[in-house]
């Protein structure tokens, strides 16, 4: 099942990321070249980076900080990994939502098949 495996904003992502890194939020702003007002609302998601300022987190953080589904047990990422991580324990999970997703439609297929027209 999908229950640990959550969606983490660009803000999550960021904070998440600069803390694993030990950086302050005055440290990271200054590295990438923004005010801490800047920063901070990045981190709380009032306001998006602009894809250069993106680039500059990433190259900062050592991390994408894409939006997407993450494993929160699984939040250290290769240096350089692509925007959209999906790694084994993420794909194996989505698998088994797929599989079972496809044997809730076939009984619901069954049910509909099995029901009288004129009772609908």
């Amino acid at each position: 099942m999908l229950n640990k495996i959550c969606y983490y904003t660009t803000g999550t992502l960021i904070r998440r990321f600069r803390i694993q890194t030990g950086k302050s939020q005055r440290e990271l702003a200054k590295e990438i070249g923004v005010s801490e007002t800047t920063l901070s609302r990045w981190e709380t998601d009032t306001s998006k980076p602009s894809p250069s300022h993106l680039k500059d987190l990433e190259k900062a953080l050592g991390a994408p900080v894409q939006p997407g589904y993450y494993d929160p047990d699984n939040w250290e990422l290769p240096q350089n990994a692509p925007q959209t991580v999906m790694n084994a324990g993420v794909l194996r999970g989505l698998k088994a939502e797929v599989e079972a997703l496809n044997t809730h439609i076939q009984l619901l297929s069954k049910f509909v098949g099995h029901m009288d027209p004129e009772s609908i």
